[in-house]
């Protein structure tokens, strides 16, 4: 069943919006903001790290609204793109792709450190959370692969970090165990581009 799979996705993704955060319609970014777009993960990069057979699915951009611990840092734009991968390709499945910017470098901090802190109060009830260094100014990865069945797993890994007025995060899920250090490349790249936009 892939419902397991996805529900773990879902999970991750309710992690990277803000506290009880709700999204808009698509809309132009505010020409103040930095483009989530330009530094998004892209086909090239997925195709890089994890090799050929990927193609490029669903986009999407918008506003999102923040309520709860960060309201006074809210985000100004969101961008998500996914990857669709062939059972061959590492045993990949998707590869998602989620960018958040803010006004200041101030909101990708109250919201890695407004998740740190769930985690910390909910334990494994979201996943197992791993500090990681070498990308963004501050991130980590999140295990929500789910507990062993009869079925085989779907592992889901999910790289989330922060870097300037940008906040990130990439989800790998795959009918394999995932190399950690392959999703921290991808967030590398896009860490890069993170570091080049002005």
């Amino acid at each position: 069943s892939v419902l397991g799979p996805i529900v773990a996705a879902a999970a991750m993704l309710l992690l990277a919006v803000p506290p009880a955060g709700a999204l808009a319609a698509p809309h132009r970014a505010p020409s103040y903001a930095p483009s989530a777009k330009s530094v998004s993960l892209r086909l090239g990069d997925v195709l890089q790290v994890l090799g050929r057979g990927f193609s490029a699915g669903d986009t999407r951009s918008s506003k999102p609204t923040a309520m709860g611990e960060c309201t006074s840092t809210p985000p100004v734009t969101d961008y998500t793109v996914n990857f669709m991968g062939p059972l061959r390709t590492k045993g990949v499945l998707t590869v998602i792709s989620d960018v958040y910017t803010y006004k200041s470098a101030a909101g990708p901090v109250c919201h890695l450190k407004y998740d740190i802190s769930e985690n910390k109060i909910l334990g494994r009830t979201l996943g197992e959370m791993t500090t990681v260094h070498g990308v963004g100014s501050q991130a980590f990865l999140l295990d929500t692969t789910g507990p062993k069945t009869k079925e085989a797993p779907v592992y889901t890994l999910g790289l989330n970090f922060a870097r300037g007025v940008y906040r990130a995060l990439i989800i790998v899920q795959s009918n394999q165990k995932i190399n950690a250090a392959e999703l921290i490349k991808l967030g590398k790249l896009v860490d890069g581009r993170m570091r080049h936009t002005r």
